[in-house]
């Protein structure tokens, strides 16, 4: 683009960091400006100060972490910050949210992550955790989804 319009055509470029990740944010800043493109560079207090100016659509370019596997479902609604929309993408995620094991719902996790990681929605890693702590005595456990869903009903104590 810059070769074709020139530089006086580019509108300079907004990055939004939050403060812990400013180094970031000068190396990215920096070499968007190695092209002659103007930028400002703008540090926030914290990554919920980046996210709420993301919502609001003042800014170019923005980092932002996403910190639970619930976040990945932003790129399955085109009314996201993200504002990705892609079929099979959310076919994808539709069929995850569909499955009735914990083994189909991580391979089709994995599914949609490829298929936005593809589409270049955003540059993201899909990462699982899952931590289970219970009572030897404690029996009727729920030991799939349970990041999901967490029946209690059956628990028995012996």
């Amino acid at each position: 683009m810059r070769t074709y319009f020139g530089v006086n055509y580019i509108a300079p470029i907004d990055i939004l960091v939050p403060k812990e990740y400013e180094s970031i944010g000068n190396d990215v800043k920096t070499a968007i400006e190695n092209l002659n493109i103007n930028t400002n560079l703008e540090v926030l207090d914290s990554a919920a100060d980046v996210t709420e100016r993301m919502n609001a659509g003042t800014y170019n370019i923005a980092l932002t972490t996403m910190s639970d596997e619930g976040d990945a479902s932003v790129f399955d609604n085109g009314q996201s910050v993200f504002h990705f929309e892609n079929g099979d993408a959310q076919q994808a995620y539709a069929n995850a949210m569909a499955a009735t094991n914990d083994n189909d719902y991580q391979a089709r996790m994995r599914d949609y992550a490829r298929a936005v990681s593809e589409n270049a929605a955003s540059d993201w890693l899909y990462t699982r955790k899952n931590f289970l702590a219970v009572s030897d005595g404690l029996q009727g456990y729920p030991k799939n989804l349970t990041d999901r869903l967490l029946p209690l009903n059956r628990l028995t104590l012996h």
